[in-house]
């Protein structure tokens, strides 16, 4: 049977005829909805408005009829390859794909993938079947399955691992998808060896071939041959060195992993040819010592080496390691350890755990004031290692140094990590209220606050400037500064606010003349602020008038007080680095001869008119040694030292680390870049160091006076 449709055509041109085959399921659906026999072999249909729109109206509702005789074949098919009769079942599967010809969907992939099985089974190629089916559905199940296994008997391993990451789409078993990916991985790295061999066949000694060779054969645990693609890969690098350093890996590789002695021993005496020195190749010469137990032998063994090595840091660090430790653990050479870890500690001032264990040593020989200031320097490098305070706790103790005995515990305390007998000291000894000071702070006690990298040259141009420039900068801001509120100013002896006697001593111990002293019912940034007003000025915010500790105002104001006194209060006038830039650069011009822009010219006029003569005598000097230097004022990093010794003040005043971790933490200004945590990590070691301890000690305010009353207000 054949269905004719005839077409609409232009006007003037013949009318299309389209010819569809009875056979097709679609073809005798349309039949029976134009109500005509089966048996009818043509109807011709003229397109008409109103038939044509009934017709579509009907059709649009049409579904597919199954062709029986499909079924049929498909039904013998299957049972006859059940029944391993496959001559059978090829003819019933080559019926119903010839019946499905017009099909290109998933019941004609499955007669393929039918046909490829029967195909497979007589030992014949199934792939073109197979590749059939799956330009039909390209995720079809069965044919994927079939096909990786094809691919994998063809050894083409590459096309099974693709066909792999295809059929991860149908697999909903977390064990299945598992084991899919690692034969994906084993399918391709076998593919990349296999190409990389080819490619190594036409380019023999290619580097990059060799290597990447290498990579895929350890990743497939093909050992030995892996050893064979790294010597391969060994023998293309010219330098001595480097060769001879590939050759140790390459018998390291062997003697762990394929254990082949012979053949490792080979390599590492290649590695000695290229490179005596080499340290893969003495590794072999330090097993044969230690096996023997000839620890007197590794020792000169290890001395010699280090006379080698030169200056390859990094390599000497390792040996002196095991050179203080054989010392110490093997040959009971205590002084010989410590003169390793020394050496050590000097080529790598950042290796904490080797000053950790110069302490253990010197602590043993009962050095222990040479342990402790090897912790304080440790404490430097990780100031949040508990270790390394635990130790100073237990050395200070034994000094009978009970001040950095609690200094020790009382990082403990901040770091969380206190035991009982820790928290038991920093109990006994932290301060609640302020005590009588015996003296204030000196000036070469002052030096001892100061970070290793302060610029001094610019803090003497800033001490030189700072009169006028503050007169200068008043005249400015002539009716624009603050006005203090007389009402609200205290007399450190006659108040009752713990906050502005606080104040007061911190002042004093610190060698500052007291400053006028407000409050100010507000919040203030800090806690605390120096106004720009004509004389020093403290303004206490409402934060600190109420819910403080002592220890915590210490440290507030003292930090404040420090502030002011080491940047000459010009950072309250000038407090950005272009404003202090400007002003420096205009100081140095009254020195040196140099091209000023308009406004830098004008600020010098005004500056020279305020400077007396000791003033410019010491810009003068600070200047000249400015130029003897280099020229630069590098004004970030000085803003930084200041703020960071100016914390340290803070801290000495306080006492406790903890109170002023928790004050900088609240406070939540950055300051010269630094950020609470940044300062509270300078803070951690400078609490511990003995120059922290000195300036303590300079004042009287070191525990054993702790339980002093405060002065009578």
């Amino acid at each position: 049977m054949r269905i004719a449709v005839v077409l609409d055509s232009p006007p003037g041109e013949a009318r299309s005829v389209v010819m569809l085959p009875g056979i097709d399921p679609l073809t005798r659906a349309l039949s029976d909805a134009l109500g005509h026999q089966a048996q009818v072999e043509h109807v011709v249909l003229a397109r008409m408005d109103a038939d044509w729109e009934a017709l579509a109206q009907r059709a649009v509702r049409l579904e597919a009829v199954e062709d029986p005789a499909i079924e049929e074949a498909l039904r013998e098919g299957t049972s006859a390859l059940q029944a391993s009769d496959l001559d059978r079942a090829e003819r019933a599967f080559i019926m119903a794909e010839s019946l499905l010809s017009w099909e290109h969907g998933p019941r004609r992939a499955d007669v393929l993938v039918r046909l490829a099985q029967i195909e497979r089974a007589r030992g014949k190629p199934s792939a073109p079947l197979l590749d059939r089916a799956l330009s039909m559905v390209v995720d079809h199940e069965a044919a994927l399955r079939q096909r990786i296994e094809v691919a994998r008997e063809a050894g083409d391993l590459a096309t099974a691992a693709a066909l792999r990451r295809r059929l991860l789409q149908r697999v909903d078993s977390e064990q299945e998808r598992a084991e899919q990916l690692s034969s994906i991985a084993d399918e391709s790295l076998s593919a990349t060896t296999e190409a990389l061999e080819q490619a190594l066949a036409l380019r023999p000694k290619d580097p990059r071939l060799l290597e990447r060779l290498q990579a895929s054969l350890e990743a497939q645990g093909r050992w030995r041959e892996a050893v064979n693609a790294k010597v391969a890969l060994t023998e293309t690098i010219q330098e001595p060195k480097d060769r001879a350093r590939a050759f140790t890996a390459a018998a390291g590789m062997c003697a762990r992993r394929t254990g082949d002695v012979a053949r490792s021993v080979a390599l590492f005496e290649a590695a000695i040819a290229d490179d005596p020195a080499t340290p893969g190749a003495f590794d072999a010469i330090e097993g044969v010592l230690k096996k023997n137990q000839d620890f007197a032998g590794l020792a000169s063994a290890y001395e010699r080496q280090l006379e080698r090595l030169g200056d390859d840091v990094s390599a000497q660090e390792d040996l002196l390691y095991k050179l203080a430790e054989l010392r110490a653990d093997q040959l009971g050479d205590q002084q010989g350890a410590v003169l390793a870890l020394d050496r050590l500690v000097q080529s790598n001032p950042r290796n904490v755990e080797a000053r950790a264990r110069l302490a253990e040593h010197l602590e043993q020989m009962g050095e222990l004031v040479l342990a402790a200031r090897c912790l304080e320097n440790a404490a430097v490098w990780a100031p949040t290692r508990p270790q390394t305070f635990r130790s100073l706790h237990r050395i200070c103790a034994s000094l009978g140094d009970s001040d950095r005995d609690y200094c020790a515990c009382a990082v403990l305390v901040h770091l969380g990590e206190a035991g009982v007998d820790e928290q038991a000291v920093y109990r006994r000894y932290a301060p609640e209220t302020t005590v009588r000071p015996q003296s204030p702070l000196e000036a070469a006690t002052w030096s001892e606050l100061a970070i290793a990298e302060h610029d001094e040259v610019v803090s003497h141009i800033v001490h030189a400037v700072a009169p006028a420039a503050i007169e200068l900068r008043t005249a400015q801001l002539a009716g624009h500064l603050p006005r203090m509120d007389e009402s609200a100013r205290h007399d450190p002896e006659k108040t009752t606010i713990t906050a502005v006697r606080t104040a007061a001593w911190a002042a004093a111990i610190l060698g500052i003349a007291p400053p006028a002293i407000y409050t100010a019912n507000e919040s203030i940034p800090g806690g605390v602020v120096g106004p720009p007003t004509t004389k020093p000025t403290l303004l206490l915010g409402k934060g600190m008038l109420s819910g403080r500790s002592v220890p915590e105002l210490a440290f507030v104001m003292g930090r404040e007080l420090a502030s002011q006194h080491l940047s000459g209060r010009l950072l309250t006038f000038f407090p950005t680095v272009a404003e202090l830039r400007a002003l420096l650069v205009a100081a140095v011009g009254q020195v040196l001869p140099t091209s000023l822009p308009p406004e830098a010219l004008q600020l010098g006029a005004e500056l020279k008119k305020r400077l007396n003569e000791a003033q410019t005598r010491e810009l003068t000097s600070a200047v000249e040694r400015l130029q003897a230097r280099d020229g630069r004022l590098d004004l970030k990093p000085w803003m930084r030292s200041v703020e960071l010794a100016s914390c340290r003040a803070g801290l000495v005043a306080c006492g406790d680390i903890t109170a002023a971790a928790r004050m900088l933490a609240i406070d939540g200004r950055v300051v010269g870049g630094l950020s609470a945590a940044d300062r509270v990590r300078d803070l951690i070691p400078f609490s511990v160091s003995e120059a922290c301890a000195k300036a303590r000690r300079a004042i009287g305010i070191t525990p054993r006076l702790a339980s002093v009353p405060p002065p009578a207000g």
